[in-house]
């Protein structure tokens, strides 16, 4: 039915995309692209293990852009921080630990921060989240993070959580992940009930 026939449009979009990936010099800056948009693909069709690989893979003979690099770095680590498998969370924190050294970016922190936030490092999660938005004060989903993440703590964390909410109503989130809206209407909710 319709699922099958979505599914299928999506395996021959990876197929392209990797097609078009091994038309480029392996590990150059186009063949990395390729290869990262099929990972994502494959990722946001459920299919982590699959993406896991590719990222992997990928990695294994990157060149070029630090940045495109770091990106894929934080995409794998981001994908086995979801996953959790024996390992995973180590190997993430490890991934984003090699592409804070290359790059200072918001969205490597926000991951960090989820990275460690799974390992039940709290304070640590926090300062990660802290740390994006220092760099980008703005950053939506390091806004939601860490306003949950402190809307499940103590007082004095309550109250830092609504400020994080008030400045996610100065923001436009239409564009924003829902999982990112979901973070800010939990920790909202745990406000109002706390």
């Amino acid at each position: 039915g319709r699922q099958s026939d979505a599914e299928a449009g999506y395996q021959d979009s990876i197929d392209k995309l990797l097609s078009a990936a091994e038309m480029q010099p392996t590990g150059s800056e186009a063949w990395v692209y390729y290869r990262k948009r099929a990972a994502a693909i494959a990722d946001g069709t459920g299919r982590l293990d699959a993406a896991i690989d590719l990222f992997r893979s990928t990695l294994a003979d990157a060149s070029g852009s630090p940045a495109l690099i770091a990106e894929m770095r934080n995409d794998l680590a981001y994908a086995l921080s979801r996953r959790a498998g024996p390992g995973d969370l180590e190997n993430a924190a490890n991934q984003i630990a090699l592409a804070l050294k290359k790059l200072q970016h918001p969205a490597l922190h926000h991951t960090r921060g989820k990275v460690l936030e799974a390992q039940g490092q709290t304070k640590d999660a926090a300062g990660s989240y802290r740390a994006a938005l220092a760099l980008d004060p703005g950053h939506p989903a390091s806004l939601a993070s860490l306003a949950l993440l402190l809307a499940r703590g103590d007082t004095l964390d309550r109250a830092e959580a609504r400020q994080y909410i008030e400045r996610s109503d100065e923001l436009d989130l239409s564009d924003v992940d829902e999982g990112v809206r979901g973070e800010f209407a939990t920790a909202a909710s745990l406000l109002e009930d706390g």
